[in-house]
Order: structure tokens, then C-alpha cells, then sequence
């Protein structure tokens, strides 16, 4: 992923390496067993953080995040996650169905 940050008028850029942890470890460390909900916005490395939960991916009943290359929805559909659409077309909502023969009244929902 590339993040940039600067203020006003500012044209230097200064490389900083920061250490990073999957979210699987940090989720096992604080003894976390299932996610409600997960909210990624990640300047498109959404399906990078995706990878990181590990077997998390399918204890988490709702992820909301951003996807302008459709890798992330693609990663997801592939482990079978259902996607709903918003009425921003980059922002998705994914669930995981574990008994996928119920049916679910999500059609299209709209941010507030």
C-alpha cells in the first residue's frame, strides 16, 4: 500500500518504517474470538488486512470496507462471503453466511 502524509505547502517527503503486526496475533493476544463488525479503510490494501485475519476472516459476521479494484470483494466471494451493494459504489458490505440456506433481508443499504 503507499500512504502519504504532509502539511500545507509542504513538498519533502521522509520515509518512515513502522512495524506492523498480522490481525490475527493482535486478535489471539487480547483473547478476541469473533468480530460483530470490521470497517477496513485502508487506501487499497483492504485485501492485504483481509489475509491478516487468518481464520478470524470467518468468525467476523460483518465487514464494511472500500474497493475501487474489486480485489477485495473478489478475495471474499472466494471464501464465500455474500456482498451487498451501498448506495456508494465503493463502499461494500460483506457477510459470512456459515448455514448458507437461510435466506437474509439485506438488499441495498445507504450510508447515513
Amino acid at each position: 500500500g503507499h500512504n502519504t502524509f504532509y502539511g500545507k505547502g509542504q513538498r519533502r517527503f521522509r520515509k518512515i518504517e513502522v512495524a506492523c503486526q498480522r490481525l490475527d496475533t493482535i486478535l489471539a493476544a487480547h483473547g478476541v474470538f469473533r468480530i460483530d463488525l470490521l470497517k477496513i479503510d485502508v487506501e487499497g490494501a483492504e485485501e492485504g488486512v483481509l489475509e491478516g485475519l487468518g481464520s478470524y476472516l470467518f468468525q467476523t459476521k460483518m465487514i464494511i470496507y472500500e474497493d475501487f479494484t474489486n480485489r477485495a470483494t473478489s478475495f471474499l466471494r472466494a471464501r464465500g462471503f455474500r456482498i451487498v451493494a451501498t448506495e456508494d459504489p465503493i463502499y461494500k458490505i460483506a457477510y459470512y453466511d456459515a448455514n448458507r440456506d437461510q435466506s437474509h433481508s439485506l438488499q441495498k443499504l445507504s450510508r447515513n
